[in-house]
Formats: structure tokens, C-alpha cells, sequence
């Protein structure tokens, strides 16, 4: 099983011409179709399949990832090899969804998923949910996030901050609050 910094990875190197460039932390920024965010630092990014990738350390120690909305029938990520992926449908509820991400990050190569403090959240002009996550990755590495989401027109719009739990993800953590609520959905 591979995590999702390894599928993305997988994803690279398939697509040939996926290359990283740089957020001006300054600048309101569109992001992978369907928000937008002000940055608060500056970020490298990469689009790869439907998942905008932001690091400022590297996607091993802490990424902030703005799924393309996802559609009724869409996994989480894209399936690598006869790995089924559980799929959204607009039907779901918070905790559904909750359990859609919990599930998706336990096939992409997290061990001991949980996640907790499901609760209201707005995003952008969105009601939808907000709750934190925490996993071991494929390295043994404790990881920790937050992940918020909104549903609407039967798409889910999803973001989820991950990054090691000792030193990378409260980081950053202060300045991904603040993007959360910078989020403007192009709904």
C-alpha cells in the first residue's frame, strides 16, 4: 500500500510533466478548480491527478492538499494498481464522509487512522465539517491533521493539512488556520 505522498509520486512519474512551482504567500491564489486561498507563507505546489499538493518542508514532513471537487461515484484519490477505493456520493453525511476519508487513507498506507472532533465548519460560504485526523504513515511516522469539507452541488470539497506530529504540522499549523478561512469555493 502506498500513502498518498507515494501515489502522488506514482502520479509524477506517469504523467512525465508535472513540475513545481512556487505560492507567493502574498497573493490570493486559485486552487485546483473549485477554490480559492490566501496563502499566509509561501508554499511549493504541484497538481497531480485531481490533488493540488502544497509543502514548504516536503510532502514527506507536512502537506496541505485542495482536492478537485469530487463527484458522486469518485474516490478520495486515484486507485494504483487492483486497490478499490471507497467513493463519495453526495448522499453522505459529515460523519460518512469523516469515515470516506478515514478509510481512503487506511488504503492509501496509514496505519492506526483515527479521526476525531467531527464538528460544523464553515468553509468559504459553505456550511460542511471539520475534523482532525491522525495516523501513522508507511515510514512509522506519527502523523497528525485537520481536514475540512463542504458538500455542494453533489460535489465534495475537501482540504486536508497533514504533517508530522513532533515538529512539522504546528509548524504551520497557525498559518493553515488562517488559509481555512481565507477559502472562497468557485461553486
Amino acid at each position: 500500500m502506498r500513502t498518498w505522498i507515494a501515489l502522488l509520486a506514482a502520479a509524477a512519474l506517469l504523467t512525465g510533466c508535472a513540475t513545481w512551482t512556487l505560492v507567493d504567500g502574498g497573493a490570493r491564489q486559485d486552487v485546483a478548480g473549485g477554490y480559492s486561498v490566501e496563502p499566509q507563507v509561501a508554499w511549493s505546489r504541484i497538481r497531480q491527478g485531481g490533488v493540488e499538493l502544497w509543502t514548504v518542508d516536503g510532502p514527506a514532513l507536512q502537506a496541505l492538499r485542495f482536492f478537485e471537487p469530487i463527484g458522486d461515484g469518485d474516490p478520495l484519490f486515484a486507485a494504483q494498481g487492483s486497490d478499490e477505493l471507497p467513493v463519495f456520493s453526495s448522499r453522505m453525511t459529515a460523519s460518512e464522509i469523516q469515515e470516506f476519508v478515514v478509510h481512503s487513507t487506511q488504503r492509501g498506507g496509514g496505519a492506526r487512522v483515527a479521526a476525531r472532533e467531527l464538528r460544523p465548519w464553515r468553509l468559504g460560504s459553505l456550511e460542511g465539517f471539520r475534523f482532525e485526523l491522525d495516523f501513522l504513515n508507511e515510514s512509522g511516522l506519527e502523523m497528525t491533521g485537520i481536514v475540512a469539507g463542504a458538500v455542494a452541488g453533489e460535489k465534495l470539497y475537501l482540504i486536508a493539512y497533514t504533517g508530522a506530529r513532533a515538529h512539522y504540522f504546528p509548524k504551520y499549523a497557525t498559518h493553515v488556520e488562517r488559509l481555512l478561512a481565507s477559502v472562497r469555493i468557485s461553486a
